[in-house]
């Protein structure tokens, strides 16, 4: 039995899961303290159901019992901060190596930011008094390339855009209400949610490609209904 199947919880610094689009492969992230006293980071490819030992190490400043997972962009894995957001720590699923990318650009504390993916673009918004800030980072890694857009409005979560580049989210108070914003935070449309009981706890569904691949087979059988 692998070392990593006994592992404690109390032992576990860090873990992350992933798609690594380059191996077509799903893949478990695992960083903990050996009983040598050294830290430790393996690789599960769930393909070949197999471990590998990274020679990986973390980047400078960064705490390890105050990070949390928060999805996977850009073919790679982050984690931030439970409360202030200082560092996104990144770990490349091709490379296999660990970075990060410094919020100090943006010249100002982040207090439990979301994460989403706005255009394909890396971003992160939080909530002001009347408004919602959704800081977008242009170019991957590029500390520069931050950019500010704020939406007139509290309790926006951003959650695609659309073909003209407008953005998409919605809002929910006494009801939930779609909106479509410019660049400019102008409002170009709204929508009400009619339909049901009013929950906060309504999902949403933004479409992209599977990550999981059909068999032969079952694409077949499919054709063969349809005929």
């Amino acid at each position: 039995m692998p070392q990593q199947a006994m592992l404690r919880s109390q032992d576990v610094l860090l873990y992350g899961f992933g798609y690594n689009v380059s191996q077509d492969d799903y893949v478990v992230v695992v960083a903990y303290e050996g009983k040598d006293g050294e830290n430790h980071f393996d690789l599960c490819c769930l393909r070949s159901n197999s471990w590998i030992n990274l020679d990986a190490e973390l980047p400078k400043s960064l705490d390890w019992s105050d990070l949390k997972p928060n999805g996977l962009f850009c073919n790679a894995i982050h984690w931030s901060t439970y409360e202030f957001l200082n560092d996104i720590l990144i770990f490349d699923l091709k490379e296999r190596s660990f970075s990060k990318i410094e919020v100090v650009a943006i010249g100002r504390v982040l207090f439990r930011p979301g994460f989403v993916l706005v255009g394909g673009c890396l971003a992160l918004y939080l909530y002001e008094e009347n408004t919602t800030e959704i800081w977008v980072i242009k170019e991957y890694k590029v500390q520069s390339s931050w950019t500010l857009y704020e939406i007139p409005l509290k309790y926006f979560k951003p959650l695609c855009l659309s073909a003209n580049g407008d953005i998409i989210g919605r809002c929910s108070d006494d009801e939930i209400v779609f909106y479509i914003y410019n660049v400019s935070g102008v409002l170009l449309k709204h929508s009400r949610y009619l339909y049901g009981e009013l929950s906060n706890r309504i999902k949403f569904v933004v479409h992209a490609n599977s990550l999981m691949a059909v068999s032969s087979s079952i694409k077949d059988k499919k054709m063969k209904k349809g005929m």
